[in-house]
């Protein structure tokens, strides 16, 4: 073979290697490229802790917002991925019936908790007691911000006044966003999950509360609501 026909030869096998180089490069960075463009929802915008001088120190908007008055994602109780549709059957800690649920005590600060997975570090989902801290403690005030009614809880300290913004987002039962009101105005009804389970009774948790109607208080309180319910979460952060 002379000494042509072989440079002829290796010049082509290169070619034909480098060609099926360039292709697998340009096929990883098309990957990367569609990878980096999916949607990550640990990727969320963590609020800064607002001090009202209470045990714990509450977050200024909801995990999955990125405004005080946005409503973020709603979550079943325990659960850290949000829904379409709420109900007994969907719901991953019972098996389809109120009497069936995992019997979960507290989860704030654990691997059910979506404020601790989802933003990390300290936070984490309140407490029926710091709830109810927040509640006894803090003066309500109804208000619109940027558009959205809800409660401003406030205190002041040191003679100045410090707050958080709640806004009244409703809860989701099966598809349906549920309110108090009659669909044509604004949201009159705000509910947000504790970590703490009803004692005796595994198919329903804690949740700060408020109500914009008379026959109810005007002020943030606590009730108990069925687990699978889509709510809010307002996160706290310990000191």
């Amino acid at each position: 073979m002379t000494t042509k026909r072989i440079f002829l030869l290796s010049l082509l096998a290169f070619c034909l290697f480098g060609v099926s180089r360039m292709d697998v490069f340009a096929n990883e960075d098309e990957e990367k490229t569609q990878r980096s463009s999916l949607p990550n929802d640990n990727q969320m915008v963590v609020a800064e802790p607002v001090d009202l001088g209470l045990s714990v120190l509450w977050a200024s908007w909801n995990v999955g917002a990125n405004t005080p008055e946005g409503d973020g994602n709603y979550y079943a109780w325990g659960e850290i991925e949000p829904k379409n549709y709420y109900d007994w059957n969907n719901y991953s800690l019972c098996k389809g019936k109120v009497n069936t649920c995992e019997d979960l005590d507290e989860i704030s600060g654990t691997q059910y908790d979506v404020a601790h997975v989802k933003w990390g570090g300290k936070w984490r989902m309140p407490t029926r007691a710091e709830v109810k801290e927040l509640c006894n403690r803090c003066n309500t005030t109804w208000t619109v911000k940027n558009g959205r009614l809800g409660v401003k809880l406030w205190r002041k300290i040191k003679g100045k006044v410090v707050s958080i913004f709640l806004p009244a987002s409703g809860f989701y039962i099966k598809g349906e966003l549920r309110d108090l009101g009659n669909g044509k105005g604004p949201l009159k009804f705000g509910a947000y999950w504790s970590g703490t389970q009803r004692n005796l009774r595994g198919g329903y948790a804690f949740a700060l509360e408020f109500k914009a109607r008379l026959e109810y208080p005007e002020r943030a309180g606590w009730n108990d609501k069925s687990r699978y319910e889509g709510l809010p979460i307002r996160p706290v952060m310990d000191r």
